[in-house]
């Protein structure tokens, strides 16, 4: 939930209906980012409320309503998980929610000769002065492209806009580097994890088409992921632990 999005209270208020009703009502798996405050008083009425970030928990915090916090839900899926042992590619390049990043990050790809993901329906297609230069095809983002087995997994690093690929490198304890999204989610998540935003955040180098500065920012975080192995540890162990409390406390109420 985050800039005043016109669904926010629509959908609040929907779960207070069914609480009047009297059914225990959960907000979970959430961000909390630059709202007006009126848009959370629904939330003073929830049996619980769970963030993904501390970020989001101190806003509300702010506004005197407890939360949770808990990382994202897919964190868990990764428990088990394991860097993929097959074919490897230096580069792998995805899209953003953003087009316009989306179309950046194409050129990235292109410039960088890596390959390039496109998560969504909406068709990339760059010319040159003669023809055709490139084009992406849409690749609808289902749970096979985030697995251990999945072009992301076996990328030596990824550019991304889209947390969720973020999230699936970082429990793979694999580098990325990242453009921001519509919020600061993958900022944010960074930051929980202990991880060096201004080493991995390449939005200005990818929006200002400085090649040269991404491809030493690129390898920058090649070199320097690895030292934070014990904590993306720390943070995959407590977030499964966070995870598991939380959905006991939803079945308990």
């Amino acid at each position: 939930f985050h800039h005043n999005s016109s669904r926010i209270e629509s959908l609040l208020m929907k779960a207070l209906d069914l609480k009047r009703e009297g059914a225990k009502v959960a907000l979970i798996n959430t961000t909390w980012e630059s709202n007006q405050p009126d848009l959370a008083e629904p939330l003073r009425y929830f049996d619980i409320v769970s963030v993904r970030d501390s970020a989001s928990k101190k806003a509300l915090g702010k506004l005197g309503i407890d939360s949770f916090l808990t990382p994202d839900l897919s964190l868990a899926a990764w428990r088990n998980a394991g860097a993929s042992d097959g074919d490897r590619c230096d580069l792998v390049v995805t899209d953003s929610v953003i087009f316009e990043r989306s179309l950046a990050l194409f050129d990235a790809a292109l410039i960088l000769d890596g390959d390039y993901l496109l998560l969504d329906d909406r068709q990339i297609v760059r010319f040159d002065e003669e023809s055709c230069l490139a084009a992406a095809s849409p690749l609808r983002l289902s749970p096979d492209l985030l697995t251990s087995n999945a072009q992301i997994a076996r990328a030596n690093i990824v550019l991304t806009g889209r947390f969720h690929v973020a999230l699936a490198r970082m429990a793979l304890k694999l580098p990325f580097v990242f453009v921001d999204s519509n919020t600061r989610k993958i900022s944010n998540l960074c930051i929980d994890a202990g991880l060096p935003e201004d080493l991995l955040n390449v939005t200005s180098m990818v929006l200002d088409a400085d090649w040269h500065a991404l491809r030493k920012g690129i390898e920058m975080a090649k070199k320097r992921f690895p030292c934070y192995s014990m904590q993306l540890d720390e943070y995959r162990r407590n977030g499964v632990k966070s995870i598991e409390r939380l959905f006991s406390l939803i079945e308990a109420s």
